[in-house]
């Protein structure tokens, strides 16, 4: 499909990270995982409904719904006259990791501006601009593994095994491979101080980043203790 992208013509990683972290300072995180039903919580124009509430409130089915929103994982509506949001996610999925990383997906398409190329109302599973542009995807994963997985941690953790990071941050499969790539990305580029903890996020992260450098932390036990807390 041919479609105008604007001068846009490679993802912006950096202004992804940017923003990413410009998430972990305004919500105040100081150890992972990450909630990000809490995220957007915060956010004063987007909302948040599960498959099944929408499918009762509309007298729909879970496959009606799968439908309008073209996704089995989740999607987001722009309601451009009232510049408000609506993320639309499947609760029925099992796996935490998997919802963690569609809604943090979601809301990086949101703090990108993406779905702001659509009409006055889009969905971003369906929207022309989003669906088959490769450089919003990529910005969109990019952001969504940094909030969850900043590259600044993955380097002092003992494994960086996709399932491993899949288990401990507690976010799909996908998330983490994104993680590891983008630490191989810009390992190969630039000096190991890149993966330093930024300046003005020091203070707030100390105590979690100490315990990760003295390998505290990473026992079966935390991981478990971490994945009951974010299912309340």
């Amino acid at each position: 499909m041919t479609m105008n992208c604007g001068t846009t013509t490679k993802p912006n990683f950096k202004l992804a990270k940017t923003l990413a972290y410009g998430l972990l300072k305004t919500n105040q995180i100081q150890a992972f995982p990450v909630n990000p039903f809490a995220l957007i919580k915060n956010e004063p124009n987007v909302s948040l409904i599960s498959y099944s509430d929408f499918a009762k409130k509309s007298q729909l089915t879970l496959n009606e719904v799968i439908e309008f929103t073209q996704s089995s994982d989740g999607a987001t509506a722009y309601l451009k006259e009232k510049e408000r949001y609506l993320i639309f996610y499947n609760d029925g999925i099992k796996h935490a990791g998997r919802i963690n990383y569609t809604l943090a997906h979601e809301l990086a398409h949101i703090k990108l501006g993406h779905l702001r190329k659509g009409n006055t109302f889009s969905l971003s599973r369906n929207n022309i601009y989003l669906n088959d542009n490769p450089i919003f995807e990529a910005e969109a994963d990019t952001l969504a593994a940094e909030v969850l997985i900043p590259s600044f941690l993955v380097r002092n953790l003992p494994d960086d095994d996709v399932t491993y990071l899949s288990t401990f941050f507690l976010v799909s499969r996908q998330c983490a491979r994104t993680a590891l790539n983008n630490v191989n990305y810009v390992s190969r580029r630039y000096s190991s101080s890149i993966f330093d903890v930024p300046l003005y996020l020091k203070g707030q992260m100390k105590p979690f980043v100490m315990a990760i450098e003295q390998k505290k932390f990473l026992t079966q036990s935390y991981i478990t203790d971490q994945q009951l807390i974010m299912r309340r």
